[in-house]
């Protein structure tokens, strides 16, 4: 669809090595950087995630970041397409306003996986007292990917430990 005109848009025939998504790098060791990701390195990097996680056109995945983000576009909403499986998409805002969402939207929705960045965790882990008190079924949850910058492993433990009742 072309957004200006709303009439359906001719397909540009694509190939392996052509473009597909530019992306920038988060700038934490400099100035920001475009990296330009081509056709066959982003379809490469899908079918295998999907292959090593055991994904398939029956998952039910939630994303609450924001779509400018390698792993909200890449990791979730194009392998989502390549899978042709559901896709729920939250805002950004709504979890940092109430990092325990994650968790009401992973039950309402019956998300079989999720991911966030190593923050998120920590932010969740800071409602302890809310999760010990709080109950959800996050039994069709098989996968929560932590990525996006440094995993703590000691964060991503504890969030796991928290999470285990539920």
């Amino acid at each position: 669809m072309d957004l200006a005109t709303g009439q359906v848009a001719d397909w540009a025939p694509t190939g392996p090595n052509d473009p597909v998504i530019n992306l920038l790098t988060s700038g934490s060791t400099g100035v920001p950087k475009c990296v330009q990701h081509r056709n066959h390195s982003i379809s490469a990097r899908t079918w295998a995630t999907a292959r090593a996680n055991g994904f398939d056109e029956h998952e039910v995945s939630l994303n609450w970041m924001p779509l400018d983000h390698v792993g909200g576009m890449v990791m979730f909403n194009v392998r989502d397409v390549f899978l042709g499986c559901e896709h729920v998409n939250a805002t950004t805002e709504a979890f940092v306003a109430r990092p325990l969402s994650w968790l009401d939207w992973t039950e309402r929705y019956r998300a079989t996986n999720t991911w966030a960045p190593n923050f998120a965790f920590a932010l969740v882990n800071d409602q302890a007292e809310a999760i010990a008190a709080g109950s959800w079924d996050l039994s069709t949850l098989r996968n929560i990917c932590n990525a996006g910058e440094a995993v703590v492993s000691r964060t991503a433990h504890r969030f796991l430990e928290l999470l285990t009742p539920h």
